[in-house]
């Protein structure tokens, strides 16, 4: 016989046929008070049948088995195995109630997705069983493995079932989900519909390189709204009938769930108190907002621009191609400013539609609208930093062509190369004329583009704080944070072996030393997909790749939102928590 049994705490102060699993260890799942052996047999026989059992069986090694008889002593509080010819070492686990959703897991990959994680590939892994020069490990049977740790999950099931067929792992809060069940069911064809709809118009293309979504921040928020309604009306009927999955597989996509629903109630309540305030200082904020655009959108911009236009600082520019530059862009600002006029009336009526708005969709859904009215606004400073920055990257791209020149080089287009050439004097002239030229205008179109592409910098920062507080609205995970606190059990992040410590009045026996426990999980990994979509964003605003690319004269643009966007967990056991 064994001399280590895995034991579960807290059996009933009796004796009886204790029953569970030979292989891969001798793991006990549960006592059985029978007359015989055989009575005990047919019992657990009756409970494989129930169909709760029947989905976990496969997972959990086969079928359980009686594994011997053990008396109980009053007399020393202690159990005793009459059937075995030594008394085995216990190692003891956590029986869970069925209603609680814990569970062991040995580590967190059921909580890491696996896009996120750049593991080998199929075909490495497959090489990798080959590499002769690595050692073999030797295999060992009877070792802790993730049958083992199904086992310890599945049996308070096993002994539920044996007295009652239809008993199942469900959360109290289950209930719920019975009572909005039929509803889901017949909005479930409407709610498909709506969200390939507003799939089709996130997706209309509106240039060669953009659609919809990747140009306004609403609709992309709307698509991910409509996604999640799909989430739950296909994740529902999953929850409710508590699905052929174990209960690892369950207990993770019930915490998806409902860390979804908790992220969009915040979302709408956070959205409630923002929006009641817009709506009722609308006025005052559209007064706000109006000072505001024509202080540092139109005259600011248009005082630096006479600025640059006086030879600001003893810098001498080019007279005539500086005095083109602010004729040009100052008119250009006094036609917007003409238009911000127009629309200035309808500010307020604007902000309170944005309350509006963020009462009924949320703070993410008016973070989004803000975008759009900030991209908006500033389309001015956009179309004068396109201008200027498509002149500065001429210009560069020529001052590169006379540095070839100069050394007796040319690009070859065909090769994709720079090769030795022979220039005429004619062709040596007229380089030198134009980089007489170009260096003669180049500061001044460089001042231009400086200073448009400095407010454009502006304004991509204050989107990229927009989009961060977006992020943060959809993927904090209030829900598993909770979890972690209230009930660390839900989330494992790994199993322990704690030293037992002999109490009395117990119903341990004095050979248990050991007891499996949980780790708790780690913070890095509530916050897993939180801090990689920062890193996606910090990776595009980088302070330092962005003056780079003005160096450069690259063109600026917002993060494009396909990065970043993340709707609804994915529906598998190794999708992220948040």
């Amino acid at each position: 016989m064994p001399t280590t049994v895995l034991w579960p705490s807290g059996l009933p102060r009796k004796s009886g046929f204790i029953y569970g699993w030979k292989t891969p260890a001798y793991c006990v799942a549960g006592l059985l008070d029978a007359d015989t052996e055989t009575s005990a047999a047919t019992a657990l026989d009756r409970a494989c049948i129930a169909p709760a059992w029947h989905a976990l069986q496969d997972s959990c090694g086969g079928k359980p088995q009686v594994l011997g008889y053990c008396e109980y002593n009053t007399s020393n509080d202690e159990y005793t195995f009459a059937s075995w010819k030594t008394q085995p070492v216990l190692i003891l686990y956590h029986r869970h109630p069925l209603n609680s959703l814990r569970f062991y897991a040995f580590d967190t990959s059921v909580f890491v997705s696996t896009t996120a994680v750049n593991g080998p590939s199929e075909a490495f892994a497959r090489l990798f069983t080959h590499d002769f020069t690595r050692p073999t490990r030797p295999q060992i049977g009877n070792a802790l493995d993730q049958v083992t740790l199904n086992q310890f999950n599945a049996s308070k099931l096993l002994e539920a079932t044996i007295s009652d067929s239809s008993a199942r792992m469900m959360p109290a809060i289950a209930a719920v989900l019975f009572s909005i069940s039929a509803l889901t069911t017949l909005l479930c064809r409407p709610i498909h519909t709506l969200s390939r709809l507003v799939s089709a118009i996130a997706n209309v293309p509106i240039t060669p390189f953009s659609t919809l979504g990747d140009l306004s921040a609403i609709v992309q928020q709307v698509a991910v709204r409509a996604e999640q309604s799909k989430y739950f009306v296909n994740e529902i009927p999953h929850l409710r009938n508590r699905g052929e999955s174990d209960i690892t597989n369950y207990a993770v996509r019930y915490t998806h769930f409902f860390n979804t629903i908790w992220m969009i109630l915040n979302d709408v309540t956070i959205g409630m108190a923002f929006g009641s305030y817009l709506t009722e200082n609308s006025s005052r904020l559209a007064e706000v907002v109006n000072n505001l655009l024509r202080m540092y959108l139109v005259h600011n911009v248009i005082f630096t621009l006479h600025w640059l236009d006086s030879w600001p600082a003893g810098l001498k520019l080019n007279t005539e191609l500086s005095q083109f530059y602010s004729h040009m862009f100052t008119g250009f600002m006094r036609l917007w400013l003409g238009g911000l006029y127009i629309v200035m009336p309808y500010s307020a009526d604007v902000i309170h539609l944005l309350g509006i708005l963020s009462t009924c969709g949320g703070l993410s859904l008016v973070i989004s609208a803000i975008m759009d009215v900030v991209a908006i606004c500033t389309a001015h400073i956009y179309a004068c930093y396109f201008f200027t920055g498509l002149i500065y990257h001429r210009m560069l791209k020529t001052a590169g062509s006379l540095f070839n020149l100069f050394r007796g080089k040319r690009y070859n287009v065909l090769r994709n190369r720079v090769d030795s050439w022979e220039y005429d004097m004619d062709q040596l002239l007229f380089g030198t004329i134009l980089f007489t030229l170009l260096a003669f205008l180049f500061p001044t179109v460089l001042v231009y583009y400086a200073f448009f592409a400095t407010i454009r910098f502006a304004i991509l920062l204050l989107l990229a704080c927009m989009e961060f507080l977006l992020a943060l609205v959809n993927h904090f995970p209030l829900f598993s944070l909770m979890l972690s606190v209230k009930d660390p059990w839900r989330i494992p992040g790994g199993i322990i072996f704690l030293k037992t410590e002999p109490k009395p009045q117990s119903v341990m026996s004095s050979h248990a030393s050991l007891i499996i426990e949980n780790q708790a999980v780690p913070l890095s990994l509530l916050f897993s997909k939180y801090v990689r979509l920062s890193g996606v964003l910090a990776r595009h605003y980088n302070p330092l790749r962005l003056t780079w690319c003005l160096l450069k004269g690259e063109h600026l643009n917002a993060i494009p939102r396909h990065e970043i966007r993340d709707s609804t967990p994915n529906q598998d056991i190794s999708s992220p928590l948040s």
